[in-house]
């Protein structure tokens, strides 16, 4: 070909295939650039998914420096600080960005479980039950919030969905366990001990320790009245690991099985782990009374000179001074018994109410109470700010909102109304 149109023609094609080469080149540039950049996200995804979780969150700082507001870096970041037992940094995070993935959500739920603020992770720990319906660590969480939070029936279900799944066995029955005994089933109780040991006959692998395993079964099995079996456990729990509860408990049985030396070896073993164990001083003092030891009785129940505020101990003391013949402080005991009966009724009547009635109004301020009363003041704040947003609070909970805001003394639960539960 000759001539202009040719040379028109060549020049054309030359310019746009000069022109193609020009953009894929820009393209190719562009997404170095961006493969450049977006690196140190790479590498935090890829040191967290390695269990790195302090280099993914070293990543993620150098990310976030060029754009603070990335959602994906910001995640990562959140995830790892959750593994590494940083709730409150990571809560900032969730509470910013919204979490979109079922692992998102969960490790949201996680942190909120971290920092022990039930009322707000149960929400988010029902949405990833939602995302994950037969995921054993979120059903797994789901049953412990809802334990917290009172909701046994509750619980129950989650746990029986767990128990379900063909995975840790063992530890789903003891989850089980666990909610029975709160719920007061002793019967089905046993039963969930039962599979649990079936499973790990050792109670190794478990969410409690194996000692404590032991001790809790055999607690239970003596509730119910089998003292022979519990005494088996509990003197599995004493080889593995002496505590205090565990020689009271072996006491009691061998109490009940007639050995009444061997119990009182056991409760002074009990007193020697640990002086302030009421239970058995207050069986030490029993003994000491039917012996007609009276001094010793007394001695056995008074902790660095004092008896404790406990109606079945000021009533102890009352039969003491009444049978050594001294009918005036005979007389004090025996009131000071009553009063303090009279105080355990009313936490006898609101413990029922917290049982029968989780959602009750009133569950929850006693709930709340028992949160700021145990240091966790986060979730009583928040406990008590659903309990106040629909008007002026009664005066007691108006009291108890003051001392949470100051993390100051609490106001005495005596003063609820009885007619309140």
């Amino acid at each position: 070909c000759s001539g202009l149109g040719c040379s028109q023609r060549r020049f054309g094609r030359r310019f746009w295939l000069f022109a193609c080469v020009s953009l894929l080149a820009a393209g190719g540039a562009t997404w170095l650039v961006l493969v450049y950049q977006e690196r140190p996200l790479v590498y935090a995804a890829r040191e967290f998914q390695a269990g790195k979780y302090a280099r993914a969150v070293a990543w993620s700082y150098y990310y976030l420096e060029g754009r603070p507001d990335d959602s994906r870096a910001l995640m990562w970041k959140a995830r790892a600080l959750v593994e590494l037992n940083r709730p409150v940094e990571a809560l900032a995070i969730f509470e910013r960005v919204n979490a979109a993935t079922f692992d998102e959500v969960h490790a949201w739920a996680k942190a909120y479980l971290l920092h022990q603020q039930w009322t707000r992770a149960l929400p988010i720990l029902t949405w990833a039950a939602t995302l994950r319906p037969d995921d054993p660590d979120v059903l797994h969480e789901l049953s412990t919030c809802r334990i917290r939070m009172g909701l046994l029936d509750e619980a129950r279900d989650s746990a029986i969905r767990l128990t379900l799944l063909p995975v840790q066995e063992a530890r789903c029955w003891l989850l089980q366990a666990t909610i029975q005994n709160d719920v007061g089933d002793y019967l089905k109780t046993i039963e969930c001990y039962r599979r649990t040991l079936e499973r790990s006959p050792d109670a190794t692998g478990l969410q409690l320790a194996p000692h404590e395993v032991f001790l809790q079964f055999g607690l239970v099995l003596l509730n119910a009245g089998q003292p022979a079996e519990g005494q088996v456990l509990l003197r599995r729990s004493m080889a593995l690991l002496p505590t205090t509860d565990a020689a009271a408990a072996l006491g009691n049985a061998l109490s009940l099985a007639g050995d009444a030396e061997g119990a009182k070896a056991s409760w002074r073993r009990a007193v020697e782990l640990s002086p302030s164990n009421l239970s058995a001083r207050e069986a030490l003092a029993k003994a000491a009374l039917q012996d007609r030891d009276f001094a010793a009785g007394k001695r056995w129940l008074a902790i660095n000179g004092q008896v404790t505020t406990r109606s079945s101990s000021a009533y102890l003391m009352h039969r003491l001074c009444t049978l050594e013949g001294d009918q005036t402080a005979a007389s004090d005991w025996a009131k000071r018994a009553e009063e303090y009966r009279r105080r355990e009724l009313r936490q006898t009547r609101m413990d029922e109410l917290l049982l029968r009635s989780p959602r009750n109004y009133w569950s929850n301020v006693i709930r709340a109470y028992r949160f700021a009363q145990a240091g966790n003041w986060p979730q009583a704040t928040d406990m008590l700010d659903a309990l106040t947003a629909d008007g002026p609070p009664d005066p007691f909970i108006g009291k108890l909102v003051q001392a949470v805001r100051e993390r100051g003394p609490l106001p005495s639960l005596d003063e609820i109304p009885a007619s309140r539960f």
